[in-house]
């Protein structure tokens, strides 16, 4: 059961970071306070932020709490991360329909910023 709960909080936590709810460079609020908001215990929020820090979308300061950091420093291969970017950009392409939406979603990713790897990094 905990781990459901971490799975849906860390969307959760997700979902406030990608619909800026919580912008870059701002903290989160304290783990007790997002234990009592998702009446979840306060180690499944700090598996769902350490969850978000490998990913690179959080930087979690002991005794500071949890920021969010900019796009660019997300991991752009992680499921989580990815998986939304696509299927905004399935919905843009579906919507323009022409050969020119290809364009407009490849400038979509690219104004994320998000970090480069080479296959080699993988």
């Amino acid at each position: 059961m905990q781990n459901k709960r971490h799975a849906d909080l860390t969307t959760a936590l997700f979902v406030a970071i990608i619909t800026k709810m919580v912008q870059p460079g701002e903290r989160f609020p304290s783990a007790h306070v997002l234990a009592q908001q998702f009446a979840v215990s306060r180690a499944v929020v700090r598996e769902a932020m350490h969850g978000l820090e490998l990913r690179g979308m959080v930087e979690v300061r002991h005794g500071s709490g949890s920021f969010v950091l900019p796009h660019s420093s997300w991991d752009r291969f992680d499921a989580l991360v990815v998986e939304p970017l696509v299927s905004s950009a399935m919905a843009l392409a579906r919507s323009v329909g022409t050969r020119g939406s290809l364009g407009q979603v490849l400038d979509a990713v690219d104004r994320l910023d998000l970090p480069r790897r080479t296959a080699d990094e993988i």
